[in-house]
């Protein structure tokens, strides 16, 4: 288990080109890993959005488990924030009551 705050990683953190993406490199060249994450906050909805590949730079297949940690403030209380995953999507949601847009 590593957490991509501790030593050992090296990080890469621009723009794409013409957008608001954040692009982020985390390298760890002794795992022989290498994490690409894309940020993004929509401009006319409520909406986060994140995709990580995981690169492997070792020659054998192996198994990657990753883990997201959030403590989100949704609405300004912590009581029942929710978090399901969507398949169909291949992502995590994370939502608090009526998520319509007039709420």
């Amino acid at each position: 288990m590593r957490w991509v705050h501790e030593p050992g990683w090296e990080r890469l953190l621009t723009y794409e080109p013409d957008t608001l993406v954040t692009s982020v490199k985390l390298i760890n060249r002794r795992l022989g890993l290498i994490l690409d994450c894309r940020d993004a906050v929509g401009f006319h909805e409520n909406i986060y959005m994140r995709e990580t590949t995981v690169h492997n730079l070792v020659n054998r297949s192996r198994q990657f488990c990753l883990f997201f940690h959030q403590d989100f403030y949704l609405y300004e209380n912590n009581i029942a924030d929710t978090a399901l995953y969507e398949p169909r999507l291949q992502a995590i949601l994370h939502y608090k009551g009526n998520r319509d847009r007039g709420s």
